[in-house]
C-alpha cells in the first residue's frame, strides 16, 4: 500500500539538505498560474519533468552543437550536451557546494531550448532576418549608429537571441497544457523561469526589488555549462582530427592535466579530456567555496545582491579556462571547416524566412498555420522566425530543398 506523503513535510525534508545560500522549495515565488503541488515531487523536480516531456527539449537532438547533428556517430549535437552532460555536470557539484540539485538540474536541461538550428550560426541568421524587418518597417533607424540601431531594434522585438527565445518558449509558445490547464507555456515555477535572463546585468523581482542575481543555481548552471561544452568539444575535436594533443601542450590547463595522467595515457585524448574536465570542476569548487567564505552573511539574498558571481573560478583559473576556449576558437569553432557548415547554415535560414514572409498562408506548411492559429496576434515575421528557431537541422534542410534550392 502507497504511503500518502505531504508536501509541505517532503519540501522540509530536502530543504533541511541544502546550505544555507542555496534556493530552498519552500521559499519559491510560486507559478503564474496557481496549480495543486504534486506531494510526491519536489517544485523544481517538477519542472524538470515538464522540459523533459516538452517538444522543444527533444528536438536539441537534431541540432547541432558545433559539427551538424548528422556529422557521424562520434560527434554530439546540442542534444547529449542538454540531456546528460551539461545536467551531470551542474547536478554533483551542486552536490558538493549544497544547492539546490533539481534546480541546477533544470537550469542545465532547458538552457539550449530556445537554440535554433545549425547552432550559434543559426542564432546570428535569424537575428539579421529580424533586423532587416525591422529596418524595412522602420526606415528612420538606419541613420542611428550600430549600438543604437541595435538597441532600439532590440526594443521593438526585431532580433533573436537564443536565451530570450527560450523564456519565450517556457512562457508562451509550449502548447502541452494548453488543453489541460488553459494555459500556453510550461507554467514553470519563477525560479526556474529566470534561469533563461542569467546574462542580464540586474534582475526585477515580482515584488519591485532589483537584485543582481537570481539565486546561486542560476550562477552554477552557466560556469557548469561552460565546463561541459569545452570538455565535449574539445573531445569532439580531437576525434575528428582538427588539431592534435601534440598542438594543445601550451595551453596551461592541458600541460597540468597531462601531469596527472600516467605515461601509456598521455596519448589518448579521452583520458586527457576527462582529467581537464575534472580539474575545472576541483577548481570550481574550491573557487566557490572561497568566494563564499569571503560573503558577510552566507544566505540567498547575500548571492543576489553581490555585483558579481558567487560561483566561478578565481583569476587565475578562470584565465586557464579562457585559454582553452581561446584555443578552440582559433583551431576548431573558426575553422575552415566549421565556417563551411555554419555559412551553409546560415544561407538555408535566410532563404527559408524569406520563403515563409512572401508566401500566402493557405499555402503555408499545415504546422506553420496551426501555429499562426495559436499565436493570431503575432506579426508574420514573429511567427515564421518561431518556426524555423523550433526546427532540427535536418528538418531546416528538408524544407529548404523543398522551397528554396
Amino acid at each position: 500500500m502507497k504511503q500518502e506523503i505531504d508536501g509541505a513535510n517532503l519540501w522540509n525534508k530536502y530543504d533541511a539538505l541544502l546550505a544555507p545560500y542555496a534556493q530552498t522549495n519552500k521559499n519559491s515565488l510560486g507559478r503564474q498560474y496557481q496549480e495543486k503541488e504534486d506531494p510526491d515531487r519536489l517544485p523544481f523536480q517538477h519542472d524538470c519533468g515538464r522540459i523533459e516531456h516538452s517538444k522543444f527539449y527533444h528536438r536539441l537532438e537534431g541540432k547541432m552543437q558545433v559539427l551538424p547533428a548528422d556529422y557521424d556517430d562520434h560527434s554530439q549535437s546540442r542534444g547529449p550536451h542538454s540531456h546528460s552532460y551539461a545536467p551531470r555536470t551542474v547536478r554533483d557539484i551542486a552536490r558538493v557546494l549544497g544547492f539546490n540539485e533539481d534546480l541546477c538540474e533544470f537550469g542545465s536541461k532547458a538552457h539550449d531550448i530556445g537554440h535554433p538550428p545549425f547552432g550559434h550560426a543559426g542564432e546570428d541568421a535569424l537575428n539579421e532576418c529580424m533586423k532587416n524587418v525591422g529596418l524595412e518597417l522602420h526606415p528612420e533607424l538606419k541613420s542611428l549608429n550600430k549600438a543604437e540601431q541595435k538597441l532600439a531594434l532590440k526594443k521593438l522585438g526585431f532580433y533573436f537571441n537564443h536565451n530570450d527565445h527560450g523564456l519565450r518558449v517556457v512562457e508562451i509558445l509550449a502548447t502541452e497544457y494548453k488543453e489541460e490547464f488553459g494555459f500556453y507555456g510550461l507554467n514553470l515555477h519563477w525560479e526556474s523561469q529566470i534561469i533563461f535572463k542569467k546574462h542580464e546585468k540586474t534582475i526585477i523581482l515580482p515584488d519591485g526589488q532589483t537584485i543582481y542575481y537570481s539565486h546561486g543555481e542560476g550562477q552554477l548552471v552557466d560556469v557548469g555549462d561552460k565546463i561541459a561544452y569545452l570538455s565535449v568539444d574539445t573531445n569532439d575535436a580531437l576525434s575528428e582530427n582538427f588539431f592534435t594533443i601534440k598542438d594543445m601542450q601550451d595551453i596551461p590547463l592541458c600541460w597540468e592535466a597531462m601531469r596527472l595522467l600516467k605515461k601509456n595515457e598521455r596519448n589518448n585524448p579521452e583520458a586527457l579530456v576527462n582529467r581537464m574536465f575534472g580539474l575545472m570542476i576541483n577548481w570550481l569548487i574550491a573557487d566557490t567555496r572561497a568566494n563564499l567564505n569571503d560573503l558577510k552573511e552566507q544566505t540567498l539574498e547575500a548571492i543576489q545582491n553581490k555585483k558579481d558571481p558567487v560561483v566561478a573560478f578565481a583569476d587565475n583559473t578562470a584565465q586557464k579556462v579562457r585559454e582553452l576556449k581561446q584555443f578552440l576558437f582559433t583551431n576548431y569553432y573558426n575553422s575552415d571547416r566549421i565556417l563551411e557548415f555554419t555559412e551553409t547554415g546560415k544561407q538555408k535560414i535566410t532563404d527559408l524566412f524569406k520563403y515563409l514572409m512572401e508566401t500566402e498562408e493557405s499555402k503555408l506548411p499545415k504546422n506553420l498555420q496551426d501555429h499562426i492559429q495559436n499565436f493570431p496576434k503575432d506579426p508574420r515575421y514573429r511567427q515564421v522566425c518561431d518556426y524555423i528557431a523550433g526546427m532540427t537541422d535536418r528538418y531546416t534542410t528538408k524544407m529548404w530543398k523543398e522551397h528554396c534550392q
